[in-house]
C-alpha cells in the first residue's frame, strides 16, 4: 500500500479501517492488501495454513537477512544447517507471488516500427526510411486554384493562404526528417559495415559529435534525430541511439564501444564461482587484465543499469 492506513478516511476510527483490511487480504490473489513485501509473503503462507513454519518465522523475524542473502547468520540463529535452510527457502519461500496482483495487469503489447531499414539484397546494401508510420501530406490543387484565379474575400484569401503555408511548411519538415534519418543510415552503414554483416563484436564506438562533424549537422539535430527512433537489420531491431555511445579506452591504445564492455562484464559474471561470486573491483581487475580499463564505480553503474545484483546477493552458500 502507498497510502498509510491512518490516512485513509481520517474519520473513520483506525479499528475500523484494520477490519476492512483484514476482510481485504483474504481475497483472492493471496498477498493482496499487503502493506509491504514482508506482510504479502507471511499473508501468502497464511492463507496456505502455513503461518507456524519454520518459513513463517524466517519471513517474520529475520526478512532483512533473507533479501540480503544472509543465509549463514539466519542458520545460526534457527540451529538450521545450511542444507535444511537452502530447502525451506526453494520450496516454500521461493514459490511465493512478490506482486500478487500483477496477474490481473494487463498492459497492449506494442509493436516496434522500424523507423529505418538497412536492407542486404543480393550482397547490395539498399537504406529505406519507413515513411509507413506517418500520414501521406498533401495540398489539394484545387485550394491552389482558387487562390491564383482570385475571387475571394481578403478575409479568405488570407486564411488560405496561411493554412497552405503551414501545410507546405509541415511537408519540408516530413522531407528533412526522413532525408536526416537516410543520411545517419549511410553513415552508420559506412561505419560499422562489418557490424551489419554479422561479426557483432566489431561494434566500434561513435559519438554524435563524430556524426555531426562527418555529416555536416549539429550535434542536436542528430540527437533529435536518433531519439526514439530504430533501425532493422540483417541482426535484429536496434535502437539508433544505441550505435552512439561514449568510448572506453584500452591498454593498447584502443577504444571499444560501450555494447561490448557490457557483454564482457556479463561474460565474466556468467563465467563466476557461484560461491564466491566477483566483486566489482575483482571484475574491474579481470577486465583490466583483458586490455580494458575501468573503474569500480563504472563496472557497479553498468552492472545495476543489467540488473544483475551485487556480489553478496549472488553468491550461493555452499551446503
Amino acid at each position: 500500500m502507498e497510502t498509510a492506513l491512518e490516512e485513509i478516511a481520517p474519520s473513520a476510527p483506525l479499528e475500523q479501517k484494520q477490519k476492512i483490511l483484514s476482510l481485504v487480504q483474504i481475497l483472492d490473489p493471496p498477498g493482496i492488501g499487503a502493506r509491504n513485501l514482508q506482510e504479502c509473503l507471511l499473508l501468502q503462507l497464511k492463507l496456505k495454513k502455513r503461518e507456524q513454519t519454520l518459513a513463517a518465522k524466517i519471513i517474520a523475524e529475520h526478512f532483512d537477512d533473507l533479501i540480503h542473502n544472509r543465509l549463514p547468520y539466519i542458520s545460526k540463529e534457527l540451529h538450521l544447517s545450511m542444507s535444511a535452510l537452502t530447502q525451506i527457502i526453494e520450496k516454500e519461500i521461493a514459490p511465493l507471488d512478490l506482486n500478487p496482483g500483477y496477474r490481473y495487469f494487463h498492459q497492449p503489447t506494442t509493436a516496434i516500427v522500424p523507423d529505418l531499414l538497412l536492407l542486404c539484397i543480393e550482397g547490395k546494401w539498399q537504406i529505406e526510411v519507413n515513411s509507413s508510420p506517418l500520414p501521406r501530406i498533401q495540398i489539394a490543387p484545387i485550394y491552389v486554384d482558387v487562390l491564383q484565379n482570385g475571387g475571394l474575400e481578403n478575409e479568405e484569401s488570407s486564411y488560405l493562404r496561411r493554412q497552405l503555408s503551414g501545410g507546405r511548411w509541415l511537408k519540408r519538415i516530413v522531407q528533412r526528417r526522413n532525408a536526416t534519418l537516410r543520411r545517419i543510415g549511410e553513415f552508420l552503414l559506412k561505419n560499422q559495415i562489418e557490424f551489419f554483416q554479422g561479426d557483432q563484436a566489431s561494434l566500434r564506438p561513435m559519438g554524435i559529435q563524430e556524426a555531426a562533424a562527418q555529416l555536416g549537422l549539429h550535434e542536436s539535430t542528430v540527437a533529435r534525430a536518433a531519439a526514439n527512433k530504430f533501425i532493422g537489420c540483417p541482426q535484429g531491431l536496434f535502437a539508433l541511439k544505441s550505435f552512439f555511445s561514449q568510448a572506453v579506452k584500452t591498454t593498447n591504445g584502443k577504444t571499444i564501444s560501450k555494447h561490448n564492455l557490457r557483454k564482457m562484464l556479463l561474460r565474466a559474471i556468467e563465467k563466476e564461482d557461484k560461491q564466491k561470486p566477483l566483486s566489482d573491483e575483482e571484475i574491474a581487475g579481470h577486465l583490466s587484465q583483458l586490455g580494458v580499463c575501468c573503474a569500480r564505480r563504472t563496472v557497479a553503474k553498468y552492472r545495476t543499469a543489467m540488473k544483475i545484483a551485487p556480489a553478496a546477493k549472488r553468491r550461493k552458500w555452499a551446503l
